[in-house]
């Protein structure tokens, strides 16, 4: 399955790519890459949505917790 990103790619994203790809291995090993990428790209579209151009990194991560919060809830 593919997810959508955000429209606009700013400074930072690949340095929030690979804290999530650090932590979500940590979490599962053979999944953490795919599910590193699910969260990024969810959280970019998010932001997005509320800031359109004006997205920066920062507003990314403000995005993480909700995302993450998202597939927890989806997975029960």
């Amino acid at each position: 399955m593919r997810t959508q990103g955000g429209d606009k790619r700013s400074g930072g994203l690949g340095d929030i790519l690979s804290g999530a790809i650090s932590v979500c291995s940590f979490w599962n090993e053979e999944y953490g890459l795919p599910l590193a990428s699910q969260i990024v790209r969810n959280a970019t579209r998010i932001a997005f949505d509320k800031e359109g151009r004006g997205l920066t990194a920062p507003s990314v991560v403000k995005e993480l917790a909700l995302v993450v919060m998202s597939i927890e809830a989806a997975s029960l």
